[in-house]
């Protein structure tokens, strides 16, 4: 029975340990960036919840088109999506448009 849950409770913190999680600083209540194995994300604080996906977007610049990483999230009331970078030290940058909106910087727990 000990050899049970101590296996258990190995399997269940490795599984909580794989998700990544972050820390997103905007105006108002901080967001909770959540990407599991299962490859759910979810970005919430206590007042809002949304579910994302992620894509691709090819947007057309002079001379060439640029392919842009994308998340798409919606909740019961609203969708927005939000381009996004993974810094070299593995934060991530989300931004809603491209050179007009403020940048949000999510950092790794």
């Amino acid at each position: 029975m000990k050899t049970l849950i101590a296996f258990f409770l190995i399997i269940s913190s490795t599984t909580l340990l794989a998700a990544e999680n972050y820390d997103c600083e905007v105006f108002g209540p901080n967001y909770k960036l959540s990407i599991e194995n299962s490859g759910e994300i979810t970005f919430s604080n206590h007042l809002k919840s949304y579910t994302c996906l992620k894509g691709r977007e090819s947007l057309p610049f002079p001379g060439a088109d640029i392919e842009l990483n994308v998340l798409r999230c919606a909740s019961r009331s609203s969708k927005v999506d939000f381009y996004y970078a993974i810094k070299d030290d593995g934060n991530i940058i989300l931004s809603k448009n491209i050179g007009t909106s403020q940048d949000i910087l999510c950092s790794k727990l």
